[in-house]
């Protein structure tokens, strides 16, 4: 039997087509090839006497390298030559490497040249691609050129000789076609060479390819890769193993194990036979090496001993489908298990012998298997980057793409528990905010504990994903994932653990961490995987945020224009409303003073002057909101202004709501009217205990100060970078739907039930604040309860003012007073009322009329009181032409429409007083004392 295997392993290595010599127990054997080279007729017989016909002058480095090869038991190669019998030498790059009982070695010549040492190095580089490989090689530049083949790869594609091999990827189509096993098209973009050119990775990839003149069809394995040459030049290879001739030897040779092994050695198939008469089953070495055992197997029977648990009925079923009237092998894939106890997926063909009787009874079953774990690790990666795009591709929101991110990526990678971890940049620590688990009981536990955890940066496995920004994988939790919680997730079996960060704008702002209870083939790639899903999720969340930003901001904007035009209209209704209103208050006043105290329709008066006191305060109301409501601003501190708003709200609110006030320490100040802050205050106020819709709750009120930046300015549409006080309003109501939420400051728009508010008090609290230059943002939902964030700039540097003290009111003492108003009955009103104080009085409707009279006699007039919005004349054109005329004279304007322009208008024109409609009695006796402070001329009419 020994002589037998030392003649098929002779045979073998003469069967070589290079100088090869082959060193094991029983010698060492020189193949025909190196005898006919170095013209020696007869095998060395010493383990290393083929030392011999190394070049003498070059032999010690050999022997060196022989040396320290057999000491490492490592494969190596070096360019050398071998003498002939002549004398001359032979330049060779010769290949050394361990086999399962010896050594091999291989002499590839390197033709007729002396080549230099880059070029000794760089086919050093080339060839020990192929050292553990027996097939073609062809090598091709970056743009798609072949340029050099090896003779296997040339003869098995059938070229005769390099020079016919030698063109461009593109030209092979005229010669070959690419299909897949299952005969579909490959295109040329698909080609082995074209994706390595592309940078893709290429191994294990099975291809056919077809002869265009159908003279053969052939199968081939590819693997590749990319190098350089000599000279620094980049160049992509492909190893070609033609798997056809392995299948045929395999089906021809199967008695012969020696040629076997070989053979499925170099290809890397590992084989197995069971043989049903002895009940034994065989594992060549390559099979052991796959499963885990140390050497080539002879085992009992147990056919599917080794077979993953969840496969074993589809290997049955697929045995059991082979008949001998019908094709007696399969191709199928299936799990098996490694000694270690992971899993090995391979591709098994399986052949059975039958015999006796019939010859319909299995005899025996030979097989062959070939290793696909990386492929199917590949494609089910693959397949888990497509569940996460999926996914990111549906979800509106990262909070609905997260936990069914987490369990895509669970059950594709086979991990037990995964969590995402969100920075809450107030506190400085991350929060767990999603999870997902197997429906496992100790899981459950896990799962109670991470949501009460919570770690800083640097701290634990999460933190220490969030100080890095980097992956990491623990193969072995020990105490990195944190004592807590690794004591209760070795408790559940969980050993692994994975973490990565999700990053926006250079800032990590979560961690996803996966728990399993082992990880089979953590590799880098899996790090590289999950990588690639942090940074769909950073996209992702980076693209969402913006889509809301700009939605806000679209909201806000249209929200703006109608809240303006709705101003306007209001405006100009108030300015109508006002001068109905200025003649039913005077009116009522002049009838109060006319009729004794004791009359009876004194009761009816005062009832008109509390409705009309009512009116005018809503008329107020509305040009706050539009704002065209006259201020008195100054430097003040909003902090005395919240504790009296309070103290009044407290008194307003019922017991049963719980009235929470907070005040920063450092507020700044702020430019406004100290009133109508109080008023925002109130309305917010009552706005929040109305939400609460008569059940016990919280009104919570504080002010602090925010420094803004510019992130914070494409949040809040209106905000500028600096400092801001914030007064917040918030309640534990019901909370409002976003189309509630875009009308909330319309006027007259409110939710409560008919007959309940004017729903104007929002609305001025929009006004009030658009006028203070202030910014109001509403934070809501239904069940959560609504914010009001109302922004107030710092006023800096700007002084405190004090608040201006009237003069006495005093009577009129006969002086001549113009009067002038488009509105007829306003004119006669104000004429009685100007009278009743001591004035004379001259008035007119017709501003034309009443300038002219002006021109003619300037000096016979104490004082000049126009209106301002009429016809024909306006009432600042009037006031401009009576000063030009006589500067002197005080002028006073009157407007139910008074805007901050026009303000600064009149003081630019010398206007004395600038008065609100409608007037009392009083704001006329007030306002004419304070601008005829100087004796009157002497009537000269």
């Amino acid at each position: 039997m020994v002589s037998t295997d030392l003649g098929q392993q002779a045979r073998l290595l003469d069967d070589l087509p290079w100088p090869a010599f082959a060193l094991d127990a029983h010698g060492c054997r020189l193949n025909a090839a190196w005898r006919a080279l170095v013209d020696c007729s007869a095998d060395c017989g010493d383990d290393d006497r083929w030392l011999a016909h190394v070049f003498l002058l070059e032999r010690p480095e050999i022997e060196r390298r022989w040396r320290e090869g057999c000491e490492r038991k490592a494969s190596w190669n070096v360019e050398t030559a071998l003498q002939k019998k002549d004398g001359t030498a032979a330049r060779v790059m010769l290949q050394v490497a361990p086999t399962a009982t010896g050594w091999l070695g291989i002499a590839t010549e390197l033709g007729g040249f002396t080549p230099t040492a880059a070029d000794a190095a760089g086919a050093a580089r080339s060839v020990s691609i192929l050292d553990r490989m027996t097939e073609g090689l062809v090598l091709a530049t970056l743009d798609g050129v072949v340029i050099s083949w090896n003779k296997p790869g040339l003869e098995m594609h059938g070229f005769s000789s390099l020079t016919e091999a030698l063109r461009s990827l593109e030209s092979f189509t005229t010669i070959f076609a690419m299909t897949t096993p299952d005969g579909t098209p490959v295109p040329l973009s698909a080609w082995p060479m074209m994706r390595l050119l592309r940078g893709e990775s290429v191994q294990g990839l099975e291809l056919e390819l077809v002869r265009l003149d159908g003279s053969w069809r052939r199968r081939f394995i590819y693997n590749g890769g990319t190098t350089t040459t000599p000279g620094g030049t980049p160049v992509v290879f492909i190893t070609i193993t033609d798997l056809t001739e392995h299948i045929v030897a395999l089906q021809a040779l199967r008695d012969s194990d020696a040629r076997l092994r070989t053979a499925t050695a170099a290809a890397g198939i590992g084989t197995w036979s069971v043989d049903y008469v002895t009940k034994r089953r065989w594992f060549s070495v390559e099979m052991a090496r796959m499963l885990g055992f140390s050497s080539e197997q002879e085992r009992p029977l147990g056919l599917f001993e080794n077979i993953h648990p969840d496969d074993i009925e589809l290997a049955e079923r697929e045995i059991a489908a082979i008949q001998p009237d019908g094709p007696n092998t399969r191709v199928f894939g299936l799990r098996m298990m490694r000694t270690d106890g992971s899993p090995l997926w391979v591709r098994s063909s399986a052949h059975v012998v039958f015999g006796g009787p019939g010859g319909r009874t299995p005899q025996a079953i030979i097989g062959a298997c070939v290793d696909i774990t990386e492929i199917r690790q590949a494609e089910r990666r693959l397949a888990t980057q497509n569940a996460v795009s999926s996914v990111l591709a549906e979800a509106a929101t990262l909070s609905e793409a997260t936990p069914k991110i987490i369990r895509a990526v669970c059950e594709s990678e086979g991990w037990d528990f995964g969590g995402i971890w969100e920075v809450d940049p107030t506190h400085k620590i991350l929060r767990c905010a999603e999870m997902w688990h197997a429906p496992d009981a100790p899981l459950q536990e896990v799962a109670s504990l991470t949501r009460t955890l919570s770690f800083r940066r640097g701290e634990a496995l999460v933190g220490r994903v969030w100080d890095t920004g980097q992956a990491i994988l623990l193969e072995e939790i020990e105490n990195d994932l944190d004592t807590r919680r690794a004591v209760v997730a070795r408790k559940a079996g969980l050993t692994s653990a994975l973490a990565f960060p999700i990053v926006v704008a250079g800032e990590v702002i979560a961690v996803v961490d996966f728990l399993a209870r082992s990880i089979t083939h953590a590799d880098g790639r899996l790090l590289e995987m999950f990588a690639v899903i942090g940074r769909q999720l950073s996209f992702f969340f980076e693209r969402k945020r913006s889509e809301c930003e700009l939605r806000t901001l679209e909201i806000q904007l249209r929200q703006a224009q109608r809240i303006e035009a709705i101003g306007q209209l209001s405006g100009g209704i108030a300015h109508d409303f006002n001068n109905i209103l200025a003649a039913i208050v005077g009116n009522a006043q002049l009838a109060m003073m006319d009729v004794p105290a004791d009359h009876p329709a004194v009761e009816s008066l005062e009832q008109i002057a509390q409705a009309s006191a009512r009116a005018k305060t809503l008329v107020q109301q509305i040009l706050t909101f539009a704002k065209q409501r006259p201020q008195q601003r100054q430097v003040i501190a909003a902090g005395p202004i919240l504790e009296e708003s309070t103290r009044l709200l407290r008194a307003i609110i019922p017991a049963t709501v719980e009235l929470h006030t907070t005040i920063a320490p450092d507020v700044p100040d702020i430019l406004a009217d100290a009133t109508q802050i109080e008023q925002v205050v109130v309305n917010l106020g009552t706005n929040a205990w109305h939400a609460l819709d008569g059940s016990p709750g919280k009104v919570q009120i504080a002010l602090r100060s925010v420094t803004v930046d510019e992130a914070h300015c494409r949040l809040v549409n209106g905000l500028r970078p600096g400092r801001w006080a914030v007064l917040s309003v918030t309640d534990t109501g019901r909370g409002m739907p976003a189309e509630v939420q875009e009308r909330i400051f319309e006027p007259f728009f409110t939710t409560r039930h008919q007959g309940k508010g004017t729903g104007l008090g929002l609305s001025v609290v929009h006004g009030i604040v658009q006028t203070h230059a202030g910014v109001v943002r509403v934070t809501s939902a239904p069940g959560t309860g609504t914010t009001f964030d109302v922004y107030f700039p710092d006023a800096g540097a700007v002084a405190r003012t004090e608040v201006a003290v009237t003069t006495p009111l005093l009577r009129g003492t006969g002086q001549h007073i113009l009067f002038v108003d488009d509105e007829a009955p306003l004119v006669a009103l104000n004429k009685r009322l100007l009278q009743h104080l001591g004035y004379r009085v001259t008035a007119c409707t017709a501003p034309s009329a009443a300038l002219s009279m002006f021109i003619d006699d300037p000096w016979s007039f104490s004082a000049v009181m126009t209106d301002m919005n009429m016809p024909e004349i306006s009432g600042v054109q009037l006031a401009t032409e009576v000063l030009r005329v006589r500067p002197d004279v005080p002028v006073l304007l009157a407007s139910g429409f008074i805007t901050d322009e026009l303000q600064t208008e009149a003081v630019r024109l010398g206007v004395a007083e600038v008065l609100h409609k409608p007037l009392s009695i009083a704001q006329l006796s007030e306002a004419l004392a304070r601008v005829l402070t100087t004796p009157d001329l002497p009537d000269l009419a």
